[in-house]
């Protein structure tokens, strides 16, 4: 949760990339075929209620201080700027994935795939490799409080 160790394992990969073909869509859908923060909140909670156990979005650790944000063309991710395409990876096995496509979430960024024709690969990894974010707590010992 707090991300202060790395971990590695098997999980997946989801690449996400703003729509290659908008022909089919109207001028004011074509503004919508791009990737949102949105989605990417979207993926991240279908993937900590399906049980993941570590994700990352572009190499950046994913913890519950994590924000996500749009800035102008690019998305946020622990404050860093990224521009598509987006990757992904998280730690986990094919319950994990199973559970994934079922999660409502995730349905819901399915919908938007298919509707703007965003671009989206899964794909199975024998092993992905997390790294920490920030520093490691402080140890308490020899610690003391007041007087």
């Amino acid at each position: 949760i707090s991300g202060v160790k790395s971990i590695s394992g098997p999980g997946y990969s989801i690449l996400i990339n703003d729509a290659r073909n908008t022909d089919s869509l109207d001028f004011q859908q074509v503004n919508l075929a791009r990737v949102f923060d949105t989605d990417l909140q979207l993926v991240t909670n279908a993937l900590w209620a399906s049980g993941a156990q570590t994700i990352s979005i572009n190499n950046q650790r994913i913890s519950t201080t994590t924000a996500i944000r749009s800035a102008g063309e690019a998305i946020l991710i622990n404050y860093r700027p990224f521009l598509p395409p987006y990757e992904i990876t998280f730690i986990g096995n094919d319950e994990v994935s199973k559970k994934l496509v079922d999660n409502p979430d995730f349905k819901d960024f399915q919908f938007v795939v298919k509707t703007y024709g965003l671009d989206y690969k899964l794909t199975k990894l024998d092993k992905v490799e997390i790294s920490a974010i920030g520093n490691e707590l402080p140890d308490i010992e020899g610690i003391r409080v007041g007087n």
